[in-house]
C-alpha cells in the first residue's frame, strides 16, 4: 500500500474546511493545519481526535515549514491569496500540488484566483477543487492531468464524489 500524502491546510477553519479535513482524517491522511489562530485550530484538532483517536494532525503557525513538510498544499478561497504568504511558501512549493478549494458558487472568481496563483507559483501544479456545500460532491480542474488524478483519488478515498474532472 502506498504511503498517504501529507496535506497542509491554510485557511479559516469554517464549515467547509471542517467538513473536508474531518473526512480526510477519517481516511487516515496526515494533516498539517497552518494558522496564526492556534486556539481555534487546537479546538478543531481536539474535536477530530475525540472522534478519530489515531488521526495524524499537527498544528503550526509557520506556513513555510509546514508547506516544506507537506506533499500537498491546500488553500481555501476564503484565504486571501496574499502575495506575502505565496512568496513565503513558493520556494518550498516547487513541484508540489497546490490545491485551491472553494465553494461551487464562487466558480468564476476562484478560476481567476487559480490563474493568478499559478503565475505566482510557476513550478507548482495548481489544482482547483470546487465543493458543493450541500453534499459531498467535488469538481476538480487544472492543467496537470496527473495532479488532477491524484487529487481526485485522495478525495474519493475520503468519501467524496468527483462529479467532473476538467
Amino acid at each position: 500500500m502506498a504511503v498517504k500524502q501529507t496535506i497542509a491546510f491554510i485557511g479559516a477553519a469554517d464549515e467547509l474546511y471542517t467538513v473536508l479535513v474531518k473526512k480526510l482524517a477519517q481516511a487516515n491522511y496526515p494533516l498539517l493545519f497552518i494558522s496564526n489562530d492556534g486556539y481555534r485550530y487546537q479546538q478543531l484538532t481536539d474535536q477530530i481526535k475525540s472522534d478519530i483517536p489515531n488521526a495524524d494532525i499537527e498544528t503550526t503557525d509557520c506556513a513555510k515549514e509546514a508547506c516544506w513538510e507537506a506533499d500537498i498544499i491546500a488553500l481555501f478561497d476564503n484565504t486571501t491569496l496574499e502575495k506575502e504568504l505565496i512568496e513565503r511558501i513558493s520556494a518550498v512549493a516547487t513541484q508540489k500540488i497546490v490545491i485551491c478549494i472553494s465553494t461551487s458558487d464562487n466558480h468564476n472568481l476562484s478560476s481567476i484566483q487559480t490563474k493568478d496563483l499559478q503565475s505566482m507559483l510557476p513550478n507548482s501544479k495548481v489544482i482547483q477543487v470546487f465543493h458543493d456545500i450541500s453534499g459531498l460532491e467535488l469538481l476538480v480542474s487544472g492543467a496537470d492531468q496527473e495532479a488532477i488524478e491524484l487529487v481526485s483519488e485522495i478525495f474519493e478515498n475520503a468519501g467524496f464524489i468527483i462529479t467532473e474532472k476538467v
